[in-house]
């Protein structure tokens, strides 16, 4: 539950590791630092919910990381991009420009992302909306709070946050200027 940017830059700082058995009736706390912070939340049984989908799904997703992705949820909150449709469209448009400014996300895929409405966090009603959204999402937005990803490593949620924070932030500032910035052609993008 730690802010993106302090989670990227110092993780052992701002997590503790929860290990879920095979089976999934199981879980124990491997790492964590009472005296700074570093303890299971009441969101525990989100994430342990979410593990929960995943095996029965067959996935290979093993991790389940919540942060407060600052540009997605402020973007969230435009008008513009406020709703599910809206919010995802305005993401998929950014990817163009920033695949010429990082080759390494031409592989990346922005996968369309739950948006739920804000819910007092940790509240039955949350965690039934959250788990009924990432039955077909990879990534949940919690309105005005912050998102959950799973994926198959640390690094691949990692990686999906970042993307969803640049995009995020790019967005924002095409609604905020009140125009769409200049994307590249598909020709230009179809030369990378």
């Amino acid at each position: 539950g730690s802010r993106f940017d302090d989670l990227a830059e110092n993780p052992d700082s701002s997590f503790c590791v929860v290990s879920v058995g095979p089976n999934g009736h199981k879980f124990r706390v491997e790492y964590r630092d009472a005296e700074k912070g570093r303890v299971p939340t009441p969101g525990l049984l989100t994430h342990l919910l979410a593990h929960a989908i995943a095996r029965r799904e067959c996935s290979s997703d093993s991790v389940v990381l919540h942060t407060h992705v600052q540009n997605l949820v402020a973007l969230a909150r435009h008008p513009a991009a406020s709703e599910q449709r809206t919010l995802n469209q305005a993401l998929q448009e950014q990817l163009p420009a920033l695949f010429l400014q990082d080759r390494g996300l031409i592989e990346e895929q922005l996968e369309s992302i739950a948006v739920l409405p804000f819910l007092v966090t940790d509240t039955q009603c949350q965690i039934q909306e959250t788990l009924v959204a990432l039955g077909h999402h990879r990534a949940v937005l919690w309105k005005f709070h912050g998102l959950l990803v799973r994926y198959p490593t640390l690094p691949d949620c990692m990686r999906s946050m970042r993307l969803l924070d640049v995009c995020a932030s790019a967005a924002f500032s095409d609604l905020l200027s009140g125009k769409i910035l200049e994307l590249p052609s598909g020709n230009q993008v179809a030369e990378i």
